[in-house]
């Protein structure tokens, strides 16, 4: 049972020895996605996308990195590849193209190890090429490891790609405040560049017109009490009405 016992612990260490060791970010974050967090990336459309993953060394030593990567899912259309190279290698390190790399998982040649040390960081440029003929979300997972363990930690990439006919359509948000007013009251549209305010009393007169960007306040210290409509309207997006209560 002792022995059992301290199995279970040696292996435990090891584990978080091996995750403790790697960070991954992605560039520009400052978020750790190793030990498989997922990054989510909206693909802008089906042209190449390109993402630097960086695999930082916080092992205390020198490590001979190498990478690999499977697909979750794989749709036939999508093209992937990658480069894997040192943080000080301007010209991307080596790069290995989409079909050397048409497999599940695929593991990079050991001979193709770039050397970390303590306290700096491998990158790998993810690229990526998505099609509208398979919308959709995709999951890319990538490995660093050396010789002795090639899958040392990992982190996905989840690409999402949104059918071509399911236009994002703007929406309008409002807010009236304070309600009741006295004073003043402010308007604010959100969602649009640029909205159209009317206000009209409970009778359907059109008491005042005006553009907005964003939010604007207005005098309403010379309006009777009493109930208002606050109507805003953009070009594409559904108008919207807000009742407004007016108590000097």
């Amino acid at each position: 049972m002792k022995k059992t016992l301290l199995s279970i612990f040696a292996i435990a260490g090891f584990s978080i020895l091996a995750s403790a060791q790697v960070e991954m970010y992605v560039d520009g974050g400052t978020t750790d996605y190793a030990g498989g967090g997922v990054f989510t990336h909206y693909a802008t459309g089906d042209t190449e996308q390109i993402l630097e993953i960086h695999a930082e060394n916080h092992s205390g030593s020198d490590q001979d990195w190498f990478v690999s990567r499977t697909r979750i899912n794989r749709p036939v259309s999508w093209v992937d590849f990658l480069c894997w190279g040192h943080q000080s290698n301007t010209f991307g390190g080596v790069c290995i193209d989409g079909a050397t790399m048409d497999s599940d998982p695929w593991n990079m040649q050991s001979n193709q190890a770039v050397t970390v040390a303590d306290g700096e960081y491998g990158f790998i440029s993810a690229h990526i090429t998505p099609s509208f003929n398979d919308p959709g979300t995709v999951i890319y997972r990538y490995y660093v490891g050396d010789v002795q363990n090639p899958f040392t930690d990992s982190m996905d990439v989840e690409v999402i790609l949104t059918p071509l006919f399911l236009e994002v359509t703007p929406s309008l948000s409002v807010n009236v405040a304070p309600n009741p007013a006295n004073d003043y009251v402010k308007v604010t549209a959100d969602g649009v560049n640029d909205a159209t305010v009317r206000i009209m009393d409970v009778l359907g007169n059109l008491i005042l017109t005006k553009e907005i960007k964003g939010s604007k306040t207005f005098d309403i210290s010379e309006y009777r009490n009493g109930i208002y409509f606050v109507i805003v309207e953009s070009n594409g997006v559904k108008t919207v009405n807000r009742k407004v209560i007016i108590r000097h």
